[in-house]
This record gives C-alpha cells, structure tokens and sequence, in this order.
C-alpha cells in the first residue's frame, strides 16, 4: 500500500472526527450564550450521524422547547439514542423520563433499569435516584442497606443531598450502623456544599446541642443562611432565636455568616439532582 493511499484512508476517519469536535464545541458555545436555534442546527445532524453526545443535547432542547417546540416525546426518543450507545446522562435522564412519565409513560421499573446503568457506571445523579427509590421501596424491595450504599457512592462523588440523606441514615441507624457523630459529619459537608436541608438541620442541632455542643449563634447563621435559599421554615426560626439570644450572639452569627462565605462560597441553590 502506497503511503498516499495510506494517508487518504487514516483522513477519511481523522477528518470527520475532527469536525464533529469543531461543531460540538460551536454547538456547546452557542447553548451557553443562549442561541439554542443555533445549537439545535449544530447538534442535530451530529445526532443523525450517531453521534451520542449531540443526541443527548437535542433531546434536552427538544423536552425543555429551547430553540424548538416543547415535546418531551420527540426528547425521550433522542436520550434513547444516546442511552442505547451508553451515554451516561441520556441514560440518567431516561431513567428521570420513566421515574415521572415525562414523554413517556410512567414505568418505575424501566426507570430503575435506566437508572442502575448510569449508576453503576459512575453516574451520581443516578446512584442518588436509586438511593431514593430503595429507601421508599418505590420500583424495588425498601432496602434501607442498598439505599446507604448508593448514597455513599454519590456523597463520595461531591453529590451533596446525597451528603445529607447519608448523613441523615448515619444518625438514625438506618441501613448502617448508628453513629451520630459520623451522621454529623456528612451533614455537616452537605451544608458546606450549600444543601439547605443540612444548614437547617445542623442548626436544629446547634439549638438542642444534642450530638454537637449547643451554640445558638451558629444555629443563627445557619438558619440565615438555609432561609436564603427559600427556606421559609428557616426564615420562622431565625426570627424566632434572635428574640432569645443576646446582643454578642446576633453579632457573632453576623461574622460567622462572613466567614462561611469565605471559607465555602455564596450560598447557592440546594443541590438536588439533576432534572
């Protein structure tokens, strides 16, 4: 074989390739800045070519109608293409699309299917989903044991209301043995990771000083900061704890406030999975 030939073959695969990255990186590019005809016009004949990471990005346009009508249908058939080629997130999110009947029927027991795919591939949107399917024994037998276990995997994996639910199994002795002083901890970097669930739980144990020692000003600050995010529970709280703690409390919580930012960034939306 000539080296002509040979370099004429090695482009028919290099070439196209290189191509497809040029226009996913447009594509992505175009999405981000909010031009999601554009996307949708990049992505789609990429997704005719097989290509699973295109199929999985018009899917999302095609369920959520950006840059084109709103059908959830036409979306679950563009993450099949994807899941079916082992796209994680395709997979993940036809596991959601099956778990609430969005475009398709409602199936809990394909939605576990999709959803132990992604998870057992690495996916923490879909190791926290089984987790909660196994704790409620929707879909599956309650298995209090498995749903500690998938909640490990997406904690581990930075997933922080997996952080919390862990964290809540710890303390409650469900599915692992009880310590609530470990149940503390993975509440505790829940919280710092901005779930408001543990900010508002962590300052409920700051107030019964219970499993940590009783401090009112963090209680104070943590209530604050859960009540940032809509917590209108946390918000009643607040109000009601800076009525009973003194003056140097209310100030303390203030720099406490300061330095949590510092130390773990603005308070964000709590970080439930994926949708």
């Amino acid at each position: 074989m000539s080296l002509r030939i040979l370099v004429l073959i090695v482009s028919l695969f290099v070439l196209p390739a290189a191509a497809s990255a040029e226009e996913q990186s447009a594509a992505k590019a175009a999405f981000d800045r909010g031009d999601y005809s554009r996307a949708l016009h990049l992505w789609r004949p990429l997704a005719m070519q097989g290509d699973a990471d295109a199929q999985k990005w018009v899917g999302h346009l095609h369920e959520h109608g950006l840059g084109v009508r709103r059908n959830p249908a036409v979306g679950v058939r563009w993450y099949r293409e994807a899941a079916e080629r082992g796209h994680l997130d395709a997979q993940r999110r036809l596991g959601e699309a099956y778990r609430w009947g969005r475009g398709v029927p409602k199936d809990i027991i394909k939605s576990v299917r999709w959803f132990r795919l992604a998870a057992e591939q690495g996916d923490r949107h879909a190791q926290y989903s089984l987790g909660v399917l196994f704790a409620a024994g929707v879909g599956v037998p309650q298995d209090f044991a498995a749903a500690a276990r998938w909640f490990r995997m997406a904690a581990d994996l930075g997933m922080a209301s997996a952080q919390y639910n862990l964290g809540v199994m710890y303390r409650n002795g469900l599915g692992v043995e009880k310590n609530r002083a470990k149940g503390f901890e993975w509440i505790q970097q829940s919280a710092r990771a901005g779930f408001s669930d543990a900010q508002y739980s962590l300052a409920t144990h700051y107030v019964k000083g219970d499993i940590a020692p009783k401090n009112l000003a963090r209680a104070h600050m943590l209530y604050g900061l859960a009540a940032q995010q809509g917590d209108q529970q946390a918000v009643a709280k607040q109000k009601a704890l800076a009525n009973r703690i003194a003056p140097e409390d209310l100030a303390r919580a203030q720099v406490m406030a300061k330095r949590w930012e510092t130390d773990y960034g603005r308070t964000q939306q709590a970080a439930r999975p994926a949708q």
